[in-house]
């Protein structure tokens, strides 16, 4: 049989106490082409033979027996070789229980019946035997492969969470004009929000929102590049007349040079003027910065030319590279929110709907009255209630409003 072909090499022990079942089987194997077939007269004799060749892939042995019956050789078979041995019991035994009793221990069984019917089915037994073990191995492979890629992914994403955890501590920064209030979380995967408070002079903050493509451990290493560009711009253009846009500049700059072919970043940066109670800002970022009046209209802010972060350079375009610096001032009552689109693209896993930056505005219109602290608990609760804590990316909200 040309299926049985790849199975000749094996080694296969043939245990039954009369001496013409044991020859009938073992001349019958090695007459189809098995080069490695061994008669046991029962039990303890294949035991015997078994430790002394230190190979066994196959056993095929009878039911009821001397000194160590099927039974007893099965479970000193299982015991110390596990499911690393194929083994079928050839037996007169009828009994549906006893078939199924041994079949919770065997991988086959063939009822001892008329010769002629004995060669006919064993062969075919012992190639769905040896199949189902190569179909096993190759299962406990993958499995293993599979355990092993998730151990190792946990361990990156570990190290990402180390890597970005110092990114995450952010400056306590007090005001006596502006309340601000922020969330930020991480997520399992590692995404890459970045957010910071920095007091630049006396009188001025800076607050910027940056979200990097990508996730785990590259978007860690890409955070360290990030993060320290950021921090140099945000110093090196404080005293600048628009320190928003050419901050902005000297960030696409570096990432430009620095980051991977099709990596980019999108970054919301704002300067807050204690004395003069006006926000200058530069919103390259994927959502408006939302203003939200007094009576809880809302208007959204953006003067984004590029968005992409660190993808253009002045050569692809053809031309300078300029950002727009824009400037209001803040009123009594006022609000000012923004988000990363780790919570507008977060998905109800029940339905796949879209959280969305609609919901959040209806939220903002219907609460506008609550403190910017609870009204940002109450975006989170919704946020979270709507997701079922299911959450793979970054959630990153921040809020200000005049003290």
């Amino acid at each position: 049989m040309k299926e049985l072909e790849k199975f000749y090499d094996k080694m296969i022990y043939v245990v039954d106490d009369s001496p013409v079942i044991r020859t009938l089987i073992t001349n019958c194997l090695i007459e189809e082409g098995f080069k490695n077939v061994i008669m046991c007269e029962n039990g303890k004799d294949a035991i015997e033979k078994i430790k002394q060749n230190k190979t066994i892939d196959m056993v095929i042995t009878d039911y009821d027996m001397p000194e160590m019956n099927g039974e007893e050789l099965v479970d000193n078979l299982r015991n110390s070789y596990g499911n690393d041995v194929i083994i079928i019991v050839l037996s007169a035994q009828t009994s549906k229980q006893k078939i199924v009793e041994m079949m919770r221990k065997a991988d086959d069984y063939i009822i001892k019946d008329e010769i002629d019917l004995i060669k006919s089915d064993i062969f075919f037994v012992i190639r769905k035997c040896f199949e189902n073990y190569e179909i096993r191995k190759e299962n406990e492979k993958l499995l293993a492969e599979l355990k092993e890629r998730d151990k190792r992914i946990k361990i990156e994403l570990e190290t990402a969470r180390v890597l970005l955890s110092e990114f995450k501590e952010i400056t306590d920064v007090k005001s006596s004009v502006f309340r601000l209030s922020y969330y930020n979380k991480m997520s399992n995967m590692i995404g890459g929000d970045f957010f910071t408070i920095r007091r630049l002079t006396d009188n001025k903050i800076g607050v910027l929102m940056g979200d990097i493509s990508g996730h785990g451990i590259p978007a860690a290493l890409l955070m360290l590049v990030f993060k320290n560009a950021v921090l140099e711009a945000m110093e090196n253009n404080k005293n600048e007349n628009f320190p928003t846009c050419s901050t902005m500049k000297e960030i696409n700059s570096k990432l430009s040079r620095l980051f991977p072919e099709s990596k980019y970043a999108t970054i919301s940066y704002l300067i807050l003027d204690e004395n003069e109670k006006s926000v200058t800002y530069t919103n390259e970022f994927q959502n408006p910065i939302l203003l939200i009046k007094d009576d809880g209209e809302i208007t959204e802010i953006d003067n984004g030319k590029y968005k992409l972060i660190g993808i253009y350079t002045e050569e692809m375009l053809g031309k300078t590279i300029e950002f727009n610096c824009d400037r209001f001032i803040m009123n009594n009552g006022e609000r000012l929110i923004l988000f990363t689109d780790g919570i507008i693209e977060a998905r109800n896993p029940e339905t796949d709907e879209e959280y969305g930056i609609e919901r959040v505005k209806n939220l903002i219109k219907k609460h506008h009255k609550q403190q910017l602290t609870n009204l940002l608990k109450i975006i989170l609760q919704d946020f979270y209630n709507f997701t079922k804590q299911k959450v793979s990316d970054d959630v990153t909200i921040f809020g200000l409003e005049l003290c």
